[in-house]
């Protein structure tokens, strides 16, 4: 029963060695390690900046979880504030809470406000033409039952494998287009576009209105490894 016991315990250690291993994360990996990001309007003007830190990695079955700490800043450099959120990669698959980007909950003067999202992915293979997973997030307030907003990701789609220049250095991206809608009052609709390298995460973002019209850019400017 041992020895059993000790072939089924090393059978499983390798098991979770070779998922971690097939896993391609688009983050930096290592605690301690910054990714730093500019923001600008439509006219590219700038609006402020964040901060990725990642605190803490761990291995969970399947593959490995990375902790997060986003902090905002607006133009004036005056910190707006601080999320932790999770990151992971089980069987080869990048994925990411949509609500993890999102302002933190908490409590407000009128009530309660609540995020809930959906989960979205990037493969580690990734291959042109591929569609991705689509999905939600919700924004409501508990003491205020009108107040309900949603934002719905759809038509992800892997656009091209393609080099992409920052002022942090030059990186290898997997493109990624995708439809944006949200809802509260009324129906707005846009595009956005974005570049992810594997090993650093989230390289340039761009959205666009239904015209083709830029109204936001993100970039990332700064890497400490």
């Amino acid at each position: 029963m041992r020895t059993l016991s000790f072939f089924l315990l090393v059978a499983l250690s390798t098991g979770n060695l070779l998922a971690q291993q097939d896993c391609k994360l688009y983050f930096l990996d290592k605690p301690g390690s910054s990714a730093e990001y500019h923001h600008f309007d439509g006219k590219e003007k700038y609006t402020g900046k964040s901060v990725m830190t990642v605190k803490n990695k761990t291995s969970i079955p399947g593959g490995i979880q990375l902790t997060i700490e986003s902090t905002s800043y607006d133009k004036d450099e005056e910190k707006t504030f601080t999320n932790n959120f999770e990151v992971k990669c089980i069987n080869g698959v990048f994925t990411f809470q949509m609500d993890n980007y999102f302002t933190p909950q908490g409590e407000t003067q009128t009530g309660t406000i609540e995020i809930t999202g959906d989960e979205l992915d990037i493969p580690a293979n990734p291959v042109v033409g591929q569609m991705l997973k689509e999905g939600t997030v919700t924004i409501s307030m508990t003491d205020n039952p009108v107040f309900r907003m949603s934002i719905k990701v759809t038509n992800r789609k892997i656009e091209a494998i393609e080099p992409v220049t920052t002022p942090a250095g030059t990186f290898e991206c997997v493109k990624i287009s995708f439809d944006v809608e949200s809802k509260m009052v009324f129906t707005i609709k846009a595009k956005g576009i974005e570049w992810y390298a594997p090993n650093v995460g989230l390289i340039r973002s761009e959205s666009y209105d239904t015209r083709g019209k830029l109204t936001g850019k993100e970039e990332l400017v700064k890497l400490v490894r």
